[in-house]
């Protein structure tokens, strides 16, 4: 029997910042580090609400994923 996979994609709110702002430290730290930028949290939180209007959510199987 295959299982289904459910993929969403849909747009985040203000209620996701916490999340998002989180997952780009997760993902983006070590790199803009290691290319000589140290961002404050202010830093972080500006370029995340760059194009904020355009964040989405990956949703699968009703689980948030990414963005």
């Amino acid at each position: 029997m295959r299982s289904l996979m459910s993929f969403e994609f849909i747009p985040a709110t203000q209620d996701d910042r916490a999340y998002l702002l989180s997952l780009r430290k997760l993902t983006m730290l070590e790199h803009l580090e290691n290319s000589g930028q140290f961002l404050s949290d202010a830093e972080h939180e500006s370029r995340l609400d760059d194009a904020y209007a355009c964040s989405h959510l990956i949703i699968f199987n009703s689980e948030t994923i990414g963005t």
